[in-house]
């Protein structure tokens, strides 16, 4: 996912000690012990708060996760809320680490996981918008291909009307933020062809995807070789 990870383990330790940088560039730390149960629940008797108090305060850590399969009862989960200990299911995880790549989150955005109370709902409701900011890059290009040959140029407002009645049926606000991604010099797959006074309707063309496609892969290979 991106962060700076240390698996200690052995008696007297937390299992991973995990570490990043905030927007300001000072280096946030969390403890993050796992719990494995073949009931497949940990309960409240199987987390040591002295324990995981000391993993925190030996590693000055300002966040706890604890990992495990799942979670039962309330008294766990209030206590772990009045400590600020966050739970976070192995699926969660896994998903999380899934959407995280899929989606180039920020070490911002996932770190959103070890806050407590809302971090982890905050940062499912984000994975969703993120993943429908991708589907409307999608149903955008694929419309332009579709279209283009019959209507020459196609503006924001064209598009609304073509995807109004389609299972994403995005706004004319997401179309536009689409449009002027897409129109971007860094990605460059849509031209601008008439300007108009009102945004959506500007039109654009889609021209050299194949070539804006390589591009970007070429650059993110270069970027992946290098922190190799």
């Amino acid at each position: 996912m991106g962060f700076e990870a240390k698996r200690i383990g052995g008696a007297g330790n937390t299992d991973v000690v995990v570490r990043w940088k905030d927007s300001d560039g000072e280096t946030i730390t969390a403890v993050v012990d796992g719990k494995s149960k073949s009931s497949g629940t940990v309960s409240h008797g199987d987390v040591s708060d002295v324990a995981i108090e000391t993993h925190k305060e030996k590693n000055g850590a300002e966040f706890v996760a604890i990992i495990g399969p799942g979670f039962g009862g309330d008294t766990l989960k209030n206590h772990a809320r009045k400590k600020g200990f966050a739970l976070i299911t192995d699926i969660e995880l896994i998903d999380i680490a899934k959407s995280s790549q899929m989606l180039g989150l920020s070490l911002a955005e996932i770190s959103l996981l070890f806050r407590v109370p809302n971090g982890l709902t905050q940062l499912t409701e984000l994975i969703t918008n993120k993943q429908r900011e991708q589907d409307i890059v999608f149903w955008v290009v694929s419309t332009f291909k579709q279209e283009q040959n019959a209507m020459e140029s196609l503006s924001a407002r064209d598009l609304y009307f073509l995807l109004r009645r389609t299972e994403i049926s995005p706004s004319l606000e997401e179309l536009i933020a689409a449009f002027e991604m897409l129109s971007k010099d860094e990605i460059g797959i849509l031209i601008q062809i008439k300007k108009a006074s009102e945004i959506e309707n500007t039109t654009y063309v889609l021209r050299g995807e194949h070539h804006c496609v390589n591009r970007l892969r070429a650059l993110a290979n270069s970027i992946e070789k290098g922190l190799s």
